[in-house]
């Protein structure tokens, strides 16, 4: 049998305690945006439950761990409220719910009302919230442990495997059908952090040692900061790839002013110069889905102004008869 070693109480106060701050400050930035913007939408009034859960179950660490405790039975009465279902587990299972009921109104924003994919969407909220209220009910015993691990790996395959299903006939270009796609199969993250800590606290060859309760509270405070993280990916990659293409743009704007100073012998000819993608499409805004306005296909409307999501120009979407 495995044993973990003695773990550091700090090191791992300090650890969950940056992943929480990194969380709430890319959480922080998506409201500012929404609403500065006046995209606001239910995902975005809900994701400041998960947030305030976070802040509130990183605290409960710092509370719970003061001191090294080897012996449960003879802790302090502090110490076993703290360590209380109540505001152990409860609140780690309200957090990671929360944040896959974020992410799947999300994915519901997206799509004007009354489409199939927004239905789905909505189902999958409604399925989020039994399953966190089975889980929730469910008492402290090892059944319980396996079915809180098992709900969450059911919760993040459909969380990914939705995504794959609803985007395969909308039609993009290659780099920005990759975005979306990374952008909703976030939940591989957190699936992987269930995986792990299934692997630590139900395979029976590894016994995780003397801090078994700091190392599975860690491990929760962890999976919750990558939950709500997951969540504001939509926010975050488009922003990245925003700000990539202005430089592309800007460096191709730079070159171009090279150019027509030098000698018309030492130009580039027109099959030289770098194709210059950001006049083949339009600027993409935070969480938006734009295609080039070059494409001959035929347009719909702009889903932006049927589901209020920040969207510059149309998805162009086949449905099969």
């Amino acid at each position: 049998m495995l044993v973990l070693p003695p773990q550091s109480y700090l090191g791992w106060k300090v650890s969950i305690s940056i992943m929480h701050a990194i969380v709430a400050g890319t959480t922080i930035y998506r409201l500012v945006h929404r609403f500065q913007f006046h995209r606001a939408w239910w995902d975005d009034y809900l994701v400041t439950f998960p947030l305030v859960l976070n802040i509130v179950y990183c605290l409960l660490a710092w509370f719970r761990f003061a001191h090294r405790v080897v012996d449960t039975s003879t802790a302090s009465q502090a110490f076993r409220v703290l360590n209380s279902y109540w505001l152990s587990l409860l609140p780690y299972q309200l957090s990671i719910w929360s944040s896959k009921a974020v992410l799947a109104l999300s994915l519901a924003r997206i799509f004007p009302k009354g489409h199939g994919a927004r239905r789905w969407s909505y189902w999958l909220v409604i399925m989020i919230y039994e399953t966190t209220h089975c889980a929730t009910g469910n008492g402290r015993t090892i059944f319980s442990i396996i079915f809180l691990v098992m709900a969450c790996i059911f919760g993040d395959i459909l969380l990914i495997g939705s995504p794959l299903a609803l985007f395969w006939r909308v039609k993009l270009p290659p780099i920005e059908r990759r975005l979306v796609l990374a952008v909703f199969c976030g939940s591989i993250f957190t699936l992987v952090s269930a995986i792990i800590s299934a692997i630590l606290f139900i395979n029976d060859s590894i016994f995780p040692g003397e801090d078994y309760i700091l190392i599975l509270i860690g491990f929760c405070n962890i999976d919750a900061a990558i939950s709500l993280f997951v969540c504001n990916l939509t926010i975050l990659t488009t922003a990245i790839y925003r700000m990539l293409r202005r430089q592309h743009a800007s460096r191709n704007a730079i070159q171009e002013t090279m150019e027509t100073s030098y000698p018309a012998s030492q130009a580039f000819t027109s099959s030289e110069r770098p194709t210059d993608f950001s006049s083949t499409s339009e600027a993409m805004r935070l969480t938006e889905i734009s295609t080039s306005s070059s494409l001959s296909q035929t347009r719909y409307t702009e889903w932006s102004n049927v589901t209020g999501d920040i969207f510059t120009s149309t998805i162009s979407y086949k449905s099969e008869q």
